[in-house]
């Protein structure tokens, strides 16, 4: 096994790597604010940018099961107590889309890659698990609720 550094610029926030260990994404912060998700190929070693934004914080990448995809935590920097909304940019780039909104923490992928599941707390502090359609969030199921984080 060899060790090799990825980047040098020592503003990481996030990181994730691709099921087959082919790509690493993450998010980095520049001085005025901006945060972007960039994409490696671990193959090649080309890097690009697939996502720039002023107004959003990134966090909790993952990989669609296939790399098509970067799913990405956005949360609204002007607005704190905002929920975290999951979206999803293409490995090549482009407009991101929302998936889902009001996730608390990671998402995972599950039912043969079709469907995500994650954590959302309700208003009246108990923890819900849920899965939802991976490609639009659609068809949400409840698979378990439990005592809340401050109860």
């Amino acid at each position: 096994m060899a060790v090799r550094q990825l980047t040098n610029s020592g503003d990481l926030r996030a990181a994730a790597i691709a099921p087959s260990g082919r790509y690493l994404a993450w998010v980095s912060r520049s001085p005025t604010g901006l945060e972007s998700i960039s994409v490696s190929d671990l193959i090649n070693g080309s890097s690009r940018v697939v996502l720039r934004t002023d107004h959003e914080v990134l966090k909790d990448l993952a990989f669609s099961p296939d790399e098509d995809f970067v799913y990405y935590g956005s949360l609204d920097r002007n607005t704190p107590t905002a929920a975290v909304n999951e979206q999803r940019v293409s490995l090549l780039g482009g407009e991101s889309a929302p998936v889902i909104k009001g996730v608390d923490g990671a998402i995972t992928f599950v039912d043969r890659d079709k469907r995500i599941c994650f954590a959302r707390e309700r208003e009246d502090g108990q923890l819900s698990f849920l899965s939802a359609d991976a490609d639009d969030g659609s068809n949400e199921k409840v698979l378990a609720t439990v005592e809340g984080r401050n109860q």
